[in-house]
């Protein structure tokens, strides 16, 4: 599973924060929140 997990909060996301869904992952990686996110491919991700 991709994830991402938010490092700094931005938007309604606090840190380590799962984001799951793929439309908003395409929009996250796409604009200037990038930053603020690291890409995992497990679910078992420890928090940030």
């Amino acid at each position: 599973m991709s994830l991402l997990v938010v490092i700094h909060p931005f938007g309604e996301y606090r840190r380590g924060d799962r984001i799951t869904d793929a439309a908003a992952i395409a929009e996250i990686l796409a604009g200037p929140n990038r930053a603020h996110v690291v890409k995992s491919d497990h679910a078992d991700t420890p928090a940030a």
